[in-house]
């Protein structure tokens, strides 16, 4: 189906030809419609329908066609290569109708597109010219391929966009591999204008018959015509380097302050019961959820949504980072279903594996609500199939930016154009993946993408056997991050490995400092990584390995102290100075013996006065570390908190003794655990905590 969409009709000098490209193409069917509507919303967003807008004439023309044509249409195909303004509209139009948009010229080089589509055999001539250096009485009516020196001429001289993506220059095809008829101009006349603008007005068009042999349909044409398939544009990808993560000897005081216990599990009793799942807030916006635990996304989605109102926080439009393991991706297709009710326009970015939980799935975010959350929250949620990076396969957006801090999706290997994982396994799909993430990152952030993977400040690769992190370690570039492996059960599409990273813009930022050695008990190796960047956020990343042993345990006291000692580096004690102010809003109305189910109230959100954020989210090898010892663990370090109290290594019995903690402008800390199959490199990694304050934007 041909269609005159409105996005080009009131520009395009061409459209008294589309009939003939009908004709051309085989006879297909031609729809055209007549525009109404003006452009009444001109933002860069378009969440949902505008009365009178000419992006309304293109949906009731689409709806016409997949309502007239036998067996409908699956999809709409564009040919944005920047303009986010189109894209966006396409694409909304394609979600109402429940079509697929497709963009496979989007962020493609311009001087390579263009020559590809010389050689693929498009013979197009411009109709219009309206850019510095073309002239109307000059130009029009030259081929793209009589134009190709000068057109790159004029983009080195004036950056002058080569394939006319700024509305330099009009072009109409005359003939390409999907004709089976070339079309001819007859009689044509040229119209100019102020300012070397001009215009062909086409008056007389001829169609002849081409020499296209046995090949009648448009397949048969285009594979005979050899046009780059998918794979075409992912065939350079190749394993990387194995990555050196330059460790140093642990300083002797680092190694005198760590004393991981190994005796069995013990229960530590608190002065303060909290609620197990909850919200924490920053006065600076920032928020996060931790201990949403149950069998039912949607019932926890929910109750999470009515906690937030209550304090004027929009779960749909301040979430920036989700989040989700799940126990079985079998109903996946239900998951995204009953997750994307909780989200429209521009939803948060999602990292989803699954692992093994007692319940259904556990959903952690990450949000910020600050008073300038309009300005400050920009995300990029390209949900058309090109060759650039993957499209959105759910209800997600590949990036969102808040301030010089980028969220990213998790990442698979994908093909982008097809949508299917990269052939080869765990070596090529974290390559792809790592190529993908690099490009997005430079569309979001404007930087070259060959420098784009230097913003990455943390990473976490999840795959799903020890051989596939392997071939993730060698494939991966050299990053100056937090690096962590995490093996899981599974991951979306059955993927071998899947990306997930955080990022910032600023170049101000030091390397990452690593120090690493044997824990005062003995057999278990210590390692801490800490990225500074501008602005004070800080990532810390802590890791502890059995060395190759199978038989030693944690303890929930063990966890208390490993976690303990890096709050108190990262929120710099000192018992000389006033407890943190925080204050606990508790919906609980259930007794002592509330297990935190999906019906429970057992939750609260806590508010702080203080500007900083702090989030730790522990991973943990489920039967080296029981899970009751980990909440244990969180148990007590969350009940001191509240009360303005960290417990440390110096003091013999957590539950009797602790240290006051405080700093300049104050933190308040969110904690979480996630139960994994195992961890690092080498799979020896018993627990690990990543370790991230967020303040003022």
């Amino acid at each position: 189906a041909i269609c005159c969409t409105p996005l080009t009709c009131t520009l395009c000098v061409g459209v008294r030809g589309v009939q003939q490209i009908a004709e051309a193409m085989g006879g297909l069917p031609a729809f055209t419609r007549t525009i109404t509507g003006t452009s009444v919303n001109t933002t860069a967003h378009y969440p949902h329908a505008v009365c009178q807008d000419e992006v309304e004439d293109l949906y009731h023309l689409l709806k016409e066609v997949k309502e007239e044509l036998p067996g409908g249409i699956g999809g709409v195909s564009s040919g944005a290569i920047l303009s986010d303004y189109q894209r966006v509209r396409v694409e909304h139009v394609c979600g109402r109708l429940g079509l697929v948009s497709y963009g496979y010229l989007w962020r493609r080089d311009q001087d390579e597109l263009l020559s590809e589509m010389i050689s693929s055999g498009v013979e197009a001539v411009l109709v219009k010219v309206a850019g510095a250096g073309l002239v109307p009485n000059k130009h029009c009516g030259k081929t793209l391929e009589q134009m190709l020196p000068t057109l790159r001429a004029l983009h080195s001289k004036f950056d002058l966009h080569i394939c006319g993506e700024g509305g330099e220059f009009e072009s109409f095809t005359l003939d390409c591999p999907l004709y089976e008829k070339r079309i001819n101009i007859v009689e044509q006349s040229l119209v100019e204008e102020a300012g070397d603008v001009g215009y062909l007005l086409l008056h007389k068009l001829q169609l002849v018959q081409k020499q296209t042999g046995n090949r009648t349909s448009i397949e048969e044409r285009i594979q005979a015509a050899d046009i780059p398939t998918p794979s075409h544009y992912v065939a350079d990808i190749s394993t990387a380097a194995v990555v050196h993560d330059g460790s140093t000897d642990l300083s002797a005081q680092l190694s005198a302050s760590l004393a991981v216990s190994q005796q069995d599990h013990q229960t530590f009793e608190t002065k303060t019961v909290l609620p197990q799942r909850g919200v924490v807030v920053s006065s600076s916006g920032w928020w996060s959820t931790y201990g949403w635990q149950g069998d039912d996304v949607h019932v926890l989605l929910s109750q999470l949504h009515d906690d937030l109102s209550q304090h004027n926080i929009s779960l749909a439009s301040s979430s920036c980072e989700v989040r989700a393991f799940v126990r079985s991706l079998a109903s996946y297709a239900e998951f995204n279903a009953a997750y994307k009710r909780h989200f429209g326009y521009n939803p948060p970015v999602r990292a989803c594996v699954q692992t093994a939980l007692e319940q259904q799935c556990q959903i952690e975010i990450l949000g910020y609500n600050g008073s300038d959350v309009e300005q400050q929250r920009h995300t990029m949620h390209v949900q058309s199939v090109s060759h650039w990076a993957p499209a959105n396969i759910g209800p997600y957006s590949q990036a969102v930016m808040v301030g010089e801090l980028v969220h990213m999706a998790g990442m698979l290997g994908l093909v982008p154009g097809s949508m299917e994982l990269i052939a080869g396994g765990a070596g090529q799909q974290t390559a792809l993946a790592m190529r993908s993430i690099t490009r997005v990152l430079s569309a979001l952030t404007n930087s070259h993408a060959s420098d784009a993977h230097h913003l990455i400040t943390q990473m976490v690769v999840y795959s799903v056997s020890a051989e596939h992190t392997r071939m993730a370690v060698a494939a991966l570039p050299e990053l100056s991050c937090c690096l962590l492996h995490v093996q899981v059960e599974r991951l979306p599409k059955d993927a071998a490995v899947e990306l997930h990273v955080q990022a910032h813009t600023s170049q101000h930022r030091t390397k990452v400092e690593s120090t690493s050695g044997v824990t005062r008990g003995g057999g278990l190796q210590f390692q801490h990584q800490v990225l500074q960047l501008a602005g004070g956020t800080i990532t810390h990343l802590l890791t502890l390995d059995d060395n190759g042993s199978r038989t030693i345990k944690l303890s929930s006291r063990s966890i208390i102290e490993l976690i303990g000692f890096t709050l108190r580096k990262l929120l710099k004690v000192d018992s000389e100075k006033a407890q943190l102010d925080n204050s606990v809003d508790s919906n609980c109305q259930e007794d002592d013996t509330c297990q935190g189910d999906d019906t429970c109230q057992d939750r609260g959100t806590y508010h702080s006065n203080v500007t900083t954020l702090t989030t730790v989210t522990i991973y943990y090898c489920r039967g080296r570390v029981g899970t009751d010892a980990v909440q244990d663990a969180l148990d007590v370090i969350r009940a001191s908190l509240a009360q303005g109290r960290l417990y440390c290594e110096e003091i013999s019995d957590p539950a009797e003794q602790a240290s006051v903690i405080s700093t300049e402008e104050g933190q308040v800390v969110s904690l979480s655990a996630v139960p994994v199959l195992a961890m690092g490199p080498t799979q020896e990694t018993l627990l690990a905590a990543i370790v991230n304050t967020y303040s003022k934007v």
